[in-house]
């Protein structure tokens, strides 16, 4: 009977230092799972970050394309009314001596317009 108590006694301590054993690895599993997650959440902040500057240099980078293609189309439309100035002008001049006045008359009307914006 004595035994029996022993046997039963050193099962249910060594059934606690196995309980005892699986925790503390658990624990150590837990806290290397821990470290990983905050380094991944780290590296995505830093990830997200520098999405949040790329997209904020994207959309520098389109609004200066657009404002280069509103001047693009914009100097198309001076170019074909100098052209239907100089074609419609019946004096004498030659073409570049028309051109060229009408050019200077844009010049002027755009300096007055940006000074006027000032």
């Amino acid at each position: 009977m004595r035994v029996a108590v022993i046997v039963s006694i050193a099962i249910m301590l060594m059934y606690g230092v196995y309980q005892r054993f699986v925790i503390d690895s658990l624990k150590n599993e837990n806290r290397s799972l821990t470290k990983e997650l905050n380094e991944a959440v780290s590296v995505n902040k830093g990830l997200l970050l520098r999405l949040d500057e790329i997209s904020s240099l994207r959309d520098k980078e389109i609004k200066i394309i657009d404002e280069m293609m509103e001047s693009k189309q914009s100097n198309e439309v001076v170019i074909k009314e100098i052209i239907k100035e100089v074609k419609s002008d019946d004096s004498k001049e030659s073409i570049s001596v028309l051109t060229a006045r009408s050019i200077l008359g844009r010049l002027q009307q755009q300096r007055d317009s940006n000074s006027s914006r000032d």
